[in-house]
């Protein structure tokens, strides 16, 4: 919080980063995929960790629920459903993680699932924890990570950049806002109010989903890499 009452504005990684952050090996897939998912549709994390096999089309993501540990499964946070387009690399990525389910897998288990509860999804801490570990991997060494006098600063220097999952909301507004106007923007990121909006990207026909998914694909499809597990989805 700022002196003037305002939240302190989110960082936002440059193109670089990204690009880097996902070649990067993470020790959790799950939260590897759940954000590279946000990096490129802008799901909130309970909308991530909410999604059902059932949500996931040929070319769109169904938008339904959110998953918080105190309400649990509910509607988004405007009530409202909504698609957005899926790049084909993390729709395969998706699917392969349902099947893997080790609890089964039909219409409305989980993505994400957790291994110890069949009727919860992964915590959205996970996606949290597994950014927050990878963005240390930026900048130090394994060998570094280790070593707690390294380990200190860098932290310091990722809390100074207020980078959180949250960004990736932020990333992605103004990324596609550089591409298209900004009521279409909105109809993918489920912003209620244009001044909401306008905050994330100073960083519903057919036709205009179009737009939206071609726009999602130059500005991301480049930034992704799939090595560690690409092999199972093919």
């Amino acid at each position: 919080m700022t002196f003037s009452g305002k939240p302190a504005k989110r960082g936002v990684l440059t193109d670089s980063e990204v690009k880097k952050l996902f070649a990067l090996c993470w020790p959790d897939e799950h939260s590897k995929i759940g954000n590279m998912l946000a990096m490129s549709t802008g799901l909130r994390a309970g909308e991530v960790v909410a999604l059902q096999v059932r949500d996931i089309g040929e070319d769109r993501l169904c938008i339904r629920h959110s998953w918080n540990k105190w309400d649990e499964l509910k509607g988004t946070k405007t009530d409202t459903e909504r698609s957005v387009p899926i790049i084909p690399s993390i729709r395969e990525s998706l699917r392969d993680l349902a099947r893997r389910n080790p609890h089964g897998v039909g219409p409305t288990t989980f993505v994400f699932w957790s291994s110890g509860k069949p009727s919860r999804p992964m915590e959205a801490d996970r996606l949290i924890n597994g950014l927050q570990a990878a963005l240390l991997r930026l900048t130090l060494s394994e060998d570094e990570m280790k070593d707690f006098s390294k380990l200190r600063p860098a932290r310091e220097y990722w809390k100074s950049r207020r980078v959180v999952f949250h960004s990736w909301r932020h990333y992605f507004a103004a990324r596609m806002a550089d591409r298209l106007e900004k009521r279409k923007v909105m109809l993918a990121t489920g912003h209620a109010t244009g001044a909401v909006f306008d905050a994330y990207a100073d960083h519903g026909t057919e036709e205009t989903f179009r737009e939206v998914e071609q726009a999602a694909q130059d500005a991301f499809g480049r930034l992704l890499q799939f090595s560690g597990f690409e092999a199972r989805t093919r």
